[in-house]
């Protein structure tokens, strides 16, 4: 829809991406100039910078029987050139938790640390959670979506491809 015709009652949708050069509270204005006579249209927009590194979803890719359980690791590295202090690490959501970690204290400069989510699905069907975590980044808190699927005991599971689930460790689907 950029320098084109739209036609009466018709969408056009802008594509944006949040990518900050500094961490904390970020903001910006997208001007739209047309030719109706309000024109032009302003849109602000913002995010929150974060140097907490962690991956935005974490997915159990293996149907796991409802009463089983898997396991997968997540990452989080400090990419700020001083400290972060990780005061919280727990998972939300029934049929997840955060059964270990090393994502508690004081992360140094380019550290890293893991977060170990178990996944132990309660009922059949597509299950949801998350985990927060607290610390003294301006992005904070930082949540990572869990995402894992049940199935009833008897019913063939069905997986995804290795490469889109590469920390998986379940403990008994694997036929």
């Amino acid at each position: 829809c950029l320098r084109g015709t739209i036609a009466p009652g018709t969408p056009c949708n802008v594509n944006v991406s949040f990518v900050p050069t500094q961490a904390g509270p970020r903001s910006a204005t997208i001007t739209i100039v047309d030719s109706d006579p309000s024109s032009p249209h302003k849109v602000t927009v913002s995010g929150i910078g974060s140097e907490l590194s962690v991956p935005s979803m974490l997915i159990f890719g293996k149907q796991l029987t409802v009463g089983k359980k898997a396991w997968l690791t997540l990452s989080a590295k400090n990419m700020r050139p001083t400290s972060i202090s990780i005061s919280s690490v727990a998972g939300v959501g029934s049929d997840f938790q955060v059964t270990n970690t090393t994502c508690v204290g004081s992360l140094a400069p380019g550290s890293s640390c893991s977060i170990q989510v178990q996944f132990g699905p309660k009922a059949a069907g597509p299950r949801w959670g998350q985990v927060d975590i607290i610390d003294t980044d301006p992005g904070s808190p930082h949540q990572v979506r869990l995402v894992g699927t049940g199935i009833s005991s008897g019913v063939p599971a069905a997986t995804l491809p290795a490469e889109e689930n590469p920390g998986y460790r379940g403990d008994g689907d694997d036929d």
